[in-house]
């Protein structure tokens, strides 16, 4: 009962709409406004819990259905402007609330300044939920009230004499804990408005997919269709038969090269059919291994500003210890700043294809890659050994082979073992389609076969005594494949690891998988 109860809410103002697009907007902004609303009361009950009801004020009683109003506005059949109000609603009732409180005498602690500014900052991403791209100027004017409210806070806090130095606090980190909300706003409204765009991208696509096969389904029912007025046609002529035989036979003949020459079209179409759908779940699982690595990545940056939050709100915290999480949060941001630039490269690196390579010779790279750590390898004291033939030359991106070879060469100074000499082993060799390079080194190693299902997978660490994304191994396939080559890892713990590259040599450059 309770769960058809919560379904009739959200489909409040869908009655009269014949779009589907429209009412999917409707019932996620119902759904939006709906799981605002508990954020109060989670919040009330906390508070009662910690403190009782002295901070309990009518502001904060109020929200829960301040938060529930777009739902009537979409009643009402006001569905734009609901959507615009519900992004409006979060940063308005946190400006009325702080103020309220502090007019009231209470929340007069740096924490509460800062944490209401967090609040607003967060629902930055509210209008990215609720509007498409294509409603460019809505999402921007709802972008505007988290903007005004985040840089006019301290103004609209000073006309009603409740402005943070008017009460006689001055941390010196205020001002620039104000400016890293202000970039945390940049950071957030940026990655949103990306994901927004990779989504979407990836929308079109699929809907273009869908309409193709539609289409292609409904050629096929068209042609059966000819095909069973065509059977109709020859039981007719069966009734004839002994008076029009020589008549029939050469209908006959006719007809089964007509049948042949539609078997033909039906297996072409059924092809067709059939690349299309695996082309559709192909882009399906782009999409969701996309999605994966984005929550994967973005969980640990927002979850540890999520707890220095709330720490902030203790009110026993005393100010050296709130200036060490300012400190913390500020390093989260800039965490989240590398995750999300982590993110646009794996999508840049997928986009490219095979066109882009170009013939390199490989110990020109190569030299390079090593020139560049070389003061690693003196400091660390990495005899190398190197076997490149400098005839042999790879079809590969610059930049890609660049990256792989760097990559490669980094883990082999990194993960060396230091009970020995450390040794790195370049080579080379070329078949009629193929360059092959293999870097070997005797470090500490890993099991190559007990490791085997998830040695090229993303985030996965194949080695726990060292820090690291588990991003490198992952980058390098993806990198090679983009050049139409393929990457092989075999290594033994204590005994070393080999990488062995396989480039197309120019002769016979294919398309990545």
């Amino acid at each position: 009962m309770e769960f058809k109860v919560l379904r009739a809410i959200t489909r409040i103002g869908t009655r009269h709409l014949d779009n589907a697009d429209d009412e999917e907007d409707i019932i996620l902004s119902n759904k939006v406004s709906m799981l605002m609303s508990t954020l109060p009361l989670i919040y009330i009950f906390a508070n009662v819990y910690d403190q009782g009801w002295s901070r309990i004020t009518l502001p904060i009683l109020l929200q829960p259905f301040l938060f529930l109003i777009p739902v009537l506005v979409n009643g009402l059949g006001y569905t734009t402007f609901s959507r615009v109000l519900l992004s409006w609603n979060m940063p308005l009732q946190a400006l009325i609330f702080s103020i309220y409180n502090k007019s009231s005498g209470i929340d007069f602690q740096t924490s509460h300044y800062i944490g209401i500014q967090f609040s607003i900052m967060a629902s930055s991403v509210v209008p990215f939920l609720l509007f498409r791209l294509e409603d460019t100027f809505l999402m921007l004017f709802s972008l505007a009230g988290p903007f005004l409210a985040l840089t006019c806070f301290d103004l609209v806090h000073n006309f009603f004499g409740v402005g943070y130095h008017q009460k006689g606090l001055s941390e010196s980190g205020y001002a620039l804990t104000k400016m890293r909300v202000l970039i945390g706003f940049i950071i957030i409204t940026g990655s949103a408005l990306f994901l927004k765009r990779s989504v979407g991208k990836k929308e079109h696509v699929n809907k273009g997919l869908i309409a193709d096969l539609e289409e292609k389904n409904r050629e096929i029912l068209g042609q059966l269709e000819e095909i069973s007025a065509q059977n109709e046609f020859i039981s007719l002529q069966n009734n004839q038969l002994e008076e029009q035989k020589r008549t029939i036979e050469s209908q006959y003949h006719l007809l089964q090269m007509a049948k042949s020459d539609l078997e033909k079209k039906v297996k072409e179409k059924t092809a067709d059919i059939l690349q299309a759908s695996q082309e559709l779940e192909k882009q399906y699982l782009q999409l969701e291994q996309f999605a994966f690595m984005a929550a994967h990545n973005l969980r640990g940056p927002v979850a540890r500003i999520l707890g220095l939050l709330q720490l902030l709100q203790f009110p026993e915290t005393d100010p050296l210890e709130k200036e060490k999480v300012m400190t913390l949060i500020g390093s989260s941001i800039l965490d989240l700043d590398e995750v999300i630039r982590d993110l646009v490269s794996v999508v840049q690196v997928k986009y490219q294809n095979a066109d882009n390579n170009k013939k390199l010779k490989a110990s020109d790279i190569m030299r390079k890659v090593l020139s560049q750590l070389q003061q690693d390898l003196d400091s660390q004291g990495i005899v190398i050994s190197n076997q490149i033939n400098p005839q042999h030359e790879i079809a590969v991106n610059d930049a890609f082979a660049h990256s792989i070879l760097h990559n490669i060469i980094s883990n082999s100074i990194k993960y060396k073992d230091v009970s020995k000499t450390p040794h790195i082993f370049l080579r080379s060799e070329v078949n009629e389609t193929e360059c092959i390079l293999e870097i070997t080194d005797n470090g500490i190693g890993f099991d190559s076969e007990a490791h085997r299902d998830k040695l090229f997978k993303p985030f996965s660490r194949l080695n726990t005594r060292f820090s690291g994304k588990g991003l490198g191994l992952y980058l390098a396939k993806v990198q090679v494949e983009s050049a139409g080559g393929h990457i092989f890892a075999r290594s033994k713990v204590n005994e070393g690891t080999t990488i062995r590259l396989q480039f197309p040599t120019g002769a016979a450059m294919t398309s990545p998988n």
